[in-house]
């Protein structure tokens, strides 16, 4: 460090500006994943059908913040609002902004055990950061009723005019470059991970009715490990089954619509495990039939009517009688 200098205005700046640019954009790419719920999703058919006690607290959490599209917007909003950050005469209610939104990820991130405890708490630190030298007005003028006034940052001189030109062409170009690769990024994920993904054709819970292996019915007994108790089809190209003994495995599977075939396979190996035809009975029943390895397997599924599940279908409702806490 120089002694001889009086001060480091300058060099106070740009690390303002660093600041400013980084907590903008993290919070504007969180932000906008929380906008078109991708960071939140939905809970899953296997999420909503997993006993509450069996979730882990950030498995709670990420259940409580998902099931809402409207509390996902609202987030999402909010932190997109950092933007705000990156200009002069927005940037006091950009800070304060950020911060709100940096303290509650953080208390997500705390209460629920949630990884990325140290990022949410370096936020929180720079939004205080940006806002120290005004806290003091900030406080005189909510709590003396007296007007107050903040000083603007003192942004450097440039020398020549070209140079204030590239800087701030930089900048804007910078913005709009960074903020279009958010946007574009958060839409298309939709259509991967996102509400907008394609479900399998076969989507749905499915408990089985029947279960007829080599020509002979299989009973159900709690204790059987390979019998099987239901099936969740929940995204394109997996599919989940819970066994008698409520063993549950997640296996990959390649459905043709045309001939209407599926192939399920081990997730750890590539090997076909099962290869069947399926045909639906009529919209609540399934019917499997094909080869286990060198056996002979017939299963017999009853779809679950998904509308009897409480949670994805309560709804809004403005007044209530009486609360319905269940």
């Amino acid at each position: 460090m120089d002694r001889r200098r009086k001060n480091y205005s300058k060099l106070y700046y740009w690390l303002i500006v660093l600041v400013r640019f980084y907590l903008a954009f993290t919070l504007m790419r969180y932000g906008s994943v929380k906008v078109v719920q991708l960071q939140f999703p939905q809970p899953s058919l296997l999420r909503l059908l997993q006993p509450l006690g069996e979730m882990s607290p950030m498995g709670l959490a990420w259940t409580f913040l998902g099931f809402s599209k409207g509390y996902n917007i609202f987030m999402g909003v909010i932190e997109v609002l950092s933007v705000l950050l990156l200009f002069k005469r927005t940037m006091i209610i950009g800070a304060f902004l950020s911060l709100a939104a940096s303290v509650h990820v953080m208390a997500v991130n705390y209460f629920f055990d949630v990884p990325v405890k140290i990022l949410s708490s370096a936020l929180v630190v720079m939004g205080l950061f940006i806002l120290a030298p005004y806290i003091a007005t900030i406080l005189r003028f909510f709590l003396t009723y007296q007007p107050q006034q903040l000083s603007p940052l003192q942004i450097p001189v440039f020398k020549r005019r070209w140079q204030l030109i590239a800087f701030r062409s930089f900048k804007y170009l910078f913005i709009i470059w960074t903020i279009g690769l958010m946007v574009s990024h958060a839409f298309f994920q939709q259509y991967s991970f996102g509400a907008l993904a394609p479900k399998s054709p076969l989507y749905g819970i499915y408990n089985v009715e029947k279960y007829i292996l080599n020509g002979k019915e299989v009973l159900p007994q709690h204790a059987d490990q390979n019998r099987w108790k239901q099936v969740v089809v929940d995204w394109k190209d997996y599919i989940n089954i819970r066994t008698m003994d409520d063993n549950k495995a997640y296996f990959n599977t390649t459905i043709n619509v045309k001939k209407k075939q599926i192939e399920i396979n081990s997730k750890n190996t590539e090997s076909t495990q099962y290869k069947f035809k399926y045909a639906f009975r009529n919209d609540s029943t399934l019917i499997f039939k094909g080869l286990k390895d060198q056996d002979s397997l017939s299963i017999t599924l009853k779809k679950y009517d998904l509308k009897k599940i409480t949670l994805p279908n309560r709804g809004f409702h403005w007044i209530n009688e009486f609360p319905y806490n269940r």
